[in-house]
Formats: structure tokens, sequence, C-alpha cells
């Protein structure tokens, strides 16, 4: 899988134990200024500022604002697939021939975001905010379709191969609200709503766990034989 972890030496940052690089400061800046004003409210100058160059370095590594934006996304969501296949790849060796059971299948799914996020939580949780400031826009669908869609397919064929009888397209809504309750799970807090319930265990705490065995559910529910 592919290393994501930035190593602070002394003052110097190294990727992937190297120097970084100039693409690599554009990259960073651009995620927390993407994050806190959305793509359009975040000008190159600013994020040239804030990375330390000049707009003409940023002209020369990414052709438009767009370009620059999916470099960002692409980023973490190839961490994110690598991760899941790998988990994926594991799990079909181990039970073939057989189908892979269902609540495997959603803990892989579920599983490497949290381990991810647990290793730079601000990092992530900023990749999360650039996305959701821009749903519902042509850019987001170009963004999910072309980075976020190809593991979500592979689970899906493996979950439908656990769940034969069910439809396919129930499936993929159960994946698309699981992934929605990955990225939201470790910063649920629903204290405001119900505190007396909620004072002493933060639905963040297990959260993990909570999504893997409500989807499961949610999977399962589909099945002819439920």
């Amino acid at each position: 899988m592919a290393k994501s972890a930035k190593l602070v030496v002394g003052k110097k940052k190294l990727v992937d134990g190297k120097k970084e690089t100039p693409r690599d400061r554009i990259l960073s800046a651009a995620e927390e200024l993407f994050a806190s004003k959305g793509v359009h409210g975040a000008p190159l100058r600013e994020i040239a500022r804030k990375a330390g160059t000049n707009v003409n370095l940023i002209s020369y590594y990414f052709a438009e604002k767009e370009e620059l934006y999916f470099a960002v996304v692409e980023a973490r969501a190839t961490l994110l697939h690598d991760a899941r296949s790998i988990a994926l790849d594991a799990l079909e060796e181990r039970h073939s021939p057989e189908p892979v059971p269902v609540a495997e299948l959603i803990r892989a799914f579920v599983q490497p975001y949290f381990e991810l996020r647990a290793r730079n939580p601000l990092g992530w949780d900023r990749w999360l905010q650039l996305l959701t400031r821009e749903a519902g826009t042509e850019l987001f669908s170009k963004v999910m379709a072309h980075h976020l869609s190809i593991s979500l397919r592979r689970f899906l064929n493996s979950l439908h191969r656990a769940i034969p009888k069910a439809d396919r397209m129930d499936l993929l809504y159960v994946l698309d609200l699981t992934q929605r309750a990955t990225v939201l799970g470790p910063r649920w807090d629903v204290s405001g709503l119900v505190p007396e319930e909620s004072s002493d265990h933060p639905l963040s705490e297990g959260a993990e766990d909570r999504v893997v065995r409500t989807m499961t559910a949610a999977a399962l529910s589909f099945s002819a034989e439920t």
C-alpha cells in the first residue's frame, strides 16, 4: 500500500522518505484551503502564498484549478482504494471458492478509512471537507466517478456474490450508506440532540463496530431468506 505519512526530520518534511517538493507543498496548501473555502473560494495566489511558491509554478504542474483539485482528492483516494483492495484480496483468497461473509466484507470496506484517519485526523477531515463542499456539483460527480467508484464496484460484486438473491441496486444503496456512515463515524456528535443519552458514551467511541453491525444488518435485510 502506498505510504501517506509525512515524516518530520528536524524542520524538514519528508514524503515517502524524500524531501518535500514544491508540488507536495502546493497539494498540501490546496487541500487546506479547498477544505476551508471551497474550490472557487480559494484563489491560486493564496494557495501559492501558503505553499511558499508562486502562481506560475502552480500553473506549471496543474493546467487549471480543477486539475489541482483532482490531484488533491487523488492523493488520499488512492490510499483508501489501495487499502480496501488489499483487504478484499486477502478475504477472497482466504474464503475461496466460497463467498466472503457479509460482515467481513463490510469490515474490509469500513476499516481502512478508520485506520488511515487515526494516523492523520486533520488531513483526512480536510479531505472530507473539500469533498462535501462540492457535493452536488459536476466537479464532485467527476471526482467520485474517477477516484472512488472503482473499489465500490469490487465490493458490490463481492457483496452480491454473498447475497445473490438481493437486488444489486439495493446492495449499492447499502454500500453508499456505509461510505457515508464511515466518514461520519469518527466525527459523530449527537450531544446537542440527546445529551442525556450521549454524555457518557459518545457515538464516536466504537464507531467502526457500530457501522459494521448496522450496515451488515442492512445488507442482509435484502436477502430473500430474511
